[in-house]
């Protein structure tokens, strides 16, 4: 599911766009599996530094959100309220 997601790759480095990968993986395995809270959120600060744009971030997380049915944006606010 993931690979349905378009990341501009010319904005970032390689290390970047595989970290990208790999923290919407660590989101679909949100569906799946229990994952540490504190890890989550540490990656989400780290994904929001690479992204550094509140409109990049609006972007993907729509395209995260069709492809794995999961908004980062809300994911992580329900975790921050709980």
């Amino acid at each position: 599911m993931i690979d349905e997601i378009m990341i501009d790759y010319e904005l970032f480095t390689a290390e970047e766009i595989g970290f990208l990968y790999s923290f919407y993986q660590l989101v679909e395995d949100t569906l799946t599996k229990r994952i540490d809270h504190k890890r989550l959120e540490t990656e989400y600060k780290r994904y929001r530094h690479i992204i550094n744009s509140i409109q990049l971030e609006k972007k993907y997380d729509k395209q995260v959100e069709k492809a794995i049915g999961i908004s980062i944006y809300r994911m992580m606010d329900s975790l921050r309220k709980s």
